[in-house]
């Protein structure tokens, strides 16, 4: 039987880091772009550049959940630091998109 201490981590995991990845690997390697927020809305044409560079910060966030979550899962970290870890991955995933949107939202028109 998991512990109940081990059961946040756990969940961080697989709730977080693996659907994070998933979608990464959809958007950057697939280049589906209809998984991207608002993409039908904004009538951009399908970049590459784009795709790739929103899979890698999804990518990189995913992979900071998971570290976070496997290293409080081994007891190092507290469950405390393990949501600043998951909310600062996912701040970076939708500042780094959000930027790279806009940036070469200009070449797109």
């Amino acid at each position: 039987m998991i512990q109940e201490s081990a059961l946040a981590p756990l969940l961080m995991f697989i709730l977080g880091a693996l659907p994070l990845m998933a979608f990464a690997y959809a958007i950057g390697v697939k280049k589906k772009y209809h998984l991207i927020a608002g993409w039908k809305e904004s009538g951009m044409k399908e970049n590459p550049v784009l795709a790739s560079k929103i899979g890698m910060s999804l990518f990189f966030g995913g992979l900071a959940i998971a570290a976070g979550s496997v290293v409080s899962y081994f007891g190092i970290i507290s469950h405390g630091w393990l949501a600043v870890i998951c909310v600062v991955a996912v701040l970076y995933a939708v500042v780094r998109s959000v930027y790279v949107s806009v940036k070469l939202s200009g070449k797109n028109t």
